[in-house]
């Protein structure tokens, strides 16, 4: 499994746990980056991963950084649903790269995990 694969797998089962993700703002609005199929809109799966990418890439601290609930992460998926953009999930590493999936393909990923949380016993 390829690094980012291992990035991605992670933050389905982060996410689906800790029911939060974490991205950059700047005056409210998402950071939107070209990638090859278009674009994507970057989130973490904490809030130790930004700091890191602000650690290692200082232009990206003068973001705001936001968490959002499971359900607002769904929500904005929906509504991002069938549009020509993509997430970035877990960017990391010298050059901020990952994977960057679309939105059915993450709402499927996502739905799994926490379907499988749903069924354990607490």
């Amino acid at each position: 499994m390829s690094v980012a694969a291992a990035q991605y797998d992670k933050f389905k089962r982060q996410v689906a746990s800790e029911k939060v993700v974490w991205t950059f703002t700047e005056a409210g609005d998402y950071l939107v980056f070209p990638v090859r199929e278009g674009e994507a809109v970057p989130f973490w799966s904490s809030q130790s991963r930004l700091q890191l990418v602000c650690k290692h890439h200082s232009k990206y601290s003068r973001y705001q950084q936001v968490s959002l609930s499971l359900t607002e992460f769904l929500a904005l998926l929906e509504r991002l649903r069938g549009g020509n953009i993509s997430v970035g999930v877990n960017w990391s590493g010298e050059r901020l790269i990952g994977y960057d999936v679309s939105v059915e393909s993450l709402l499927t990923g996502l739905r799994h995990y926490i379907d499988r949380s749903t069924d354990q016993p607490g």
